[in-house]
């Protein structure tokens, strides 16, 4: 997406979140629904044009620094509430 390419990618695990509006989801268990989302990619040019504009947005919304800041934060939170389920001990 930040290299301005269209992207078409599997419709489970946390794909779709993070592709948003930005990719052409598929069924990854559906050899035909791979095919069609490559096919339509390469036959539409609007199509393509949406996903790639799309794809900008959508990956310039992560970066490096604040994934090692959300990183950080769950581990500590994790690790917080941790100690409070042993009842305070360590």
């Amino acid at each position: 997406m930040q290299c301005g390419c269209p992207v078409a990618c599997s419709a489970q695990t946390a794909l779709p979140e993070v592709a948003g509006e930005a990719a052409l989801l598929f069924d990854p268990r559906d050899p035909e629904a791979f095919r069609e989302a490559l096919s339509r990619i390469s036959n539409d040019e609007v199509l393509r044009e949406r996903l790639r504009e799309a794809g900008f947005a959508q990956a310039a919304k992560f970066d490096w620094k604040q994934t090692a800041r959300g990183t950080i934060r769950a581990l500590a939170e994790a690790g917080r509430e941790g100690r409070t389920n042993r009842g305070g001990k360590e």
